[in-house]
């Protein structure tokens, strides 16, 4: 082997230093190789190459996750309006009762199809668009009686939600003689046309077709689902029904409620001063602090598991794709923009019988303030209720009723007594 300086060629044989010192690189280069060659060979890749490898799965999944979120907004699909219509200015009816329709007025606007928020404020039919009517019926007792009935209108574009109770003594012109509107839905065998037809009645238009029957097992999951409500129970709550053989046990005083707990709250009923009214304000109050816990969660994550409760244990005529639309919509709303109300009226006792009869110079700026869909403003004579005016009934129309078809309840007690 030879070694080279900057002048001379040099023979490390004969030069023993120089051979020693070219010995010991040589041992260090045979070293190295070595343990080169004895290296697993996906530590021989540059580390580059595992980054980029990483980018590439990152790309996928974004690529992936941007699918899925197409995917759903082709998915969710906004529920259909009613082809209906403002109902006909009406003078009312004779006494004994109407249950049906008024005739739509052709030159009322006309509801129609599924309406685009992004277009005019208002359709070519007068409805403005991106609002949604909806009918909620709640089963309280166990046995499908229809004890809670609410009416709501969601505002796509405003990002507003007008919710309101309608108490179950309110009065009704139906022809049969116990007038509550809790009575429709069992009146007509389960239909659910009916009862919407009268809600329909209470605001003088054709409402949507949208409901939803929710069960106390269906109440119980949803509450559940968000984990459960901190809640200040405003009154002690201690009562048991033996026929359901449910247990209400709530002490006053802020709390965390789960399903059943929850359950129990919004079923109370006999311990408020003014009865049904104070359980309507107890179930608002409450369905508001849901509503808040709901939009701070903003983009719930358990929205499949809501959607799976819904469709298990809800009847409604929403899909899947609808009932996602307004769920989304609905974390658009801000918790001040969402406004309950219980229809305005007075108890008033006909033949013996309590009835809830609506005041009209209550109910009828409500309406137009936050129920209202149309361009035009609507009055008591577009409506079919009745009403309590100087001992007698009428038609909120302003027609005379009378009371002849309503169920004497004096002579009903008088007669079980005599026959027992």
């Amino acid at each position: 082997m030879k070694f080279y300086d900057d002048n001379h060629e040099r023979d490390i044989n004969e030069e023993p230093e120089l051979g020693a010192h070219a010995q010991k690189l040589e041992a260090v280069y045979a070293a190295a190789e070595e343990r080169v060659q004895s290296q697993p060979q996906e530590e021989k890749r540059p580390k580059r190459r595992r980054g980029r490898g990483l980018l590439v799965v990152l790309i996928v999944i974004l690529a992936l996750l941007a699918g899925l979120f197409v995917a759903y907004k082709l998915w969710r699909e906004p529920p259909e309006v009613q082809a209906g219509s403002i109902h006909t200015p009406h003078s009312g009816s004779t006494e004994g009762g109407d249950s049906g329709l008024y005739e739509s007025d052709p030159n009322q606007p006309q509801g129609a199809g599924s309406q685009n928020p992004d277009g005019p404020k208002y359709n070519d039919n007068g409805r403005k668009n991106g609002t949604y009517t909806f009918l909620i019926v709640g089963s309280d007792n166990g046995f499908g009686n229809t004890d809670t009935i609410i009416y709501g209108v969601l505002d796509t574009v405003d990002h507003t939600l007008n919710v309101v109770n309608i108490p179950r003594d309110t009065q009704v012109n139906v022809p049969w003689k116990i007038k509550r509107i809790n009575s429709v839905y069992a009146s007509s065998g389960n239909d659910i046309a009916s009862l919407r037809r009268e809600v329909g009645h209470l605001v003088g238009y054709n409402i949507d077709e949208n409901y939803a029957i929710v069960d106390m097992e269906a109440f119980v999951k949803i509450v559940d689902c968000i984990g459960g409500v901190d809640y200040d129970v405003p009154i002690d709550m201690h009562e048991y029904i033996p026929d359901q053989d449910f247990l209400i046990d709530l002490n006053q005083g802020y709390q965390h409620l789960d399903g059943e707990k929850a359950l129990q709250l919004v079923r109370f009923r006999s311990g408020y001063l003014n009865a049904d009214l104070g359980r309507i304000n107890t179930q608002q109050d409450f369905l508001l602090s849901v509503a808040k816990q709901m939009l701070r969660l903003k983009n719930i994550p358990n929205l499949p598991q809501l959607l799976n409760i819904v469709e298990e244990y809800v009847e409604t005529n929403l899909s899947a794709a609808n009932i996602a639309f307004l769920i989304e919509e609905f974390l658009k709303i801000d918790s001040e923009d969402i406004h309950f109300y219980t229809l305005p009226g007075e108890g008033q006792m006909v033949k013996g019988g309590a009835y809830y009869f609506i005041l009209s110079e209550q109910w009828v700026p409500i309406v137009n303030q936050g129920f209202n869909p149309f361009n035009v403003e609507l009055s008591a004579a577009n409506m079919n209720y009745l009403v309590y005016q100087n001992g007698d009934v009428y038609t909120s129309a302003g027609a005379y009723y009378g009371t002849d078809s309503f169920l004497d309840y004096n002579a009903y007690i008088s007669q079980l007594n005599s026959s027992s």
